[in-house]
This record gives C-alpha cells, sequence and structure tokens, in this order.
C-alpha cells in the first residue's frame, strides 16, 4: 500500500508527525525496520541496525 523502497522493504509516511516508518512484509507478519524522524539528518538512522 506504500512506497516500495526495495524489493522486500516498503516506508510509510504519517501526516500528522514528522515520522517515516520503514517496514516488510513477512507471510502474515510486518516487521519495523526502522521509526524516522524526518526533520533530524538525513540517513541517521541507517547506522543503527
Amino acid at each position: 500500500m506504500w512506497e516500495v523502497i526495495d524489493s522486500k522493504t516498503r516506508r510509510c509516511l504519517t501526516s500528522r508527525f514528522p515520522y517515516g516508518i520503514l517496514y516488510r512484509i513477512s507471510g502474515k507478519e510486518v516487521k519495523i525496520m526502522a521509526v524516522m524522524n524526518l526533520r533530524r539528518r538525513l540517513g541517521y538512522w541507517k547506522t543503527r541496525t
């Protein structure tokens, strides 16, 4: 339903708050990969895996 980042990952942008959520759907599970504050510097969360 949301924007496709790669073959398995999608990004949901919230309209009320400045956050984005990266998630993956695996079978019956939804795995949250990151919750990003969109007002911080770009890509800061990528090194936190």
